[in-house]
């Protein structure tokens, strides 16, 4: 990959950041990762050519598969890999949660328990997921499914280290100004303190027994 293009959705993206933690563990150097627009513009700059590699999820990568592409690193592989990352989470103004915890707390339960059932019940999920994204091939949703249960984490909680990794990343991408960033220490960007309540109540030991 050394001297090689890699394609991401856009600079600064999930699929941006994840792509050069990927690299960075790997202790690839000397790519430049070029920003494609979007992941059905990713796959069209793999599948021509124009990038070596590039940051693409199923059903894409179902596709790209079965045109002899080889992924490199797939969801199980990166979490494998143990890098700190943030990749999705529930977000609300501070000033909400803390006048309505008990609103949020009845969110984050919800959230968990379909993700719970996501791991209980996969026709149910494939199904969910042939709906929302109008996919009607059986590959590319049992491929989607995989990728799901690979990808999404039971712990609840953000890791400190992820959020401070993250804050270093847009600084180096200038995404984020650095004195901006040194004025605030990463507990600034997140709040586990509902998920812990919930830990304590016992919601998450009986959600997973």
């Amino acid at each position: 990959m050394k001297g090689q293009k890699v394609g991401v959705s856009r600079l600064a993206s999930v699929s941006h950041l994840t792509a050069q933690s990927i690299l960075q563990r790997a202790g690839v150097t000397g790519v430049t990762i070029i920003q494609t627009g979007g992941i059905p513009e990713s796959t069209a700059a793999l599948s021509s050519g124009n990038v070596a590699a590039a940051m693409v999820p199923p059903p894409q990568s179902v596709l790209l598969r079965e045109k002899g592409f080889r992924e490199l690193v797939g969801a199980k592989q990166l979490r494998e890999m143990n890098i700190p990352f943030v990749e999705n989470g529930l977000a609300t103004r501070r000033s909400y949660a803390e006048k309505n915890s008990e609103q949020v707390k009845r969110f984050i339960k919800a959230s968990f328990e379909g993700i719970r059932r996501m791991f209980d019940n996969k026709e149910l999920t494939m199904k969910t997921i042939a709906k929302y994204t109008k996919i009607t091939d059986e590959k590319m949703l049992e491929e989607s499914y995989r990728f799901a249960v690979d990808a999404i984490s039971k712990d609840a909680t953000v890791p400190h280290d992820a959020m401070a990794a993250l804050v270093e990343q847009l600084v180096n991408l200038k995404s984020i100004e650095a004195p901006a960033a040194k004025k605030f220490a990463p507990t600034a960007y997140y709040e586990n303190r509902y998920v812990n309540e919930l830990e304590r109540e016992g919601f998450f030991n009986k959600l997973w027994q």
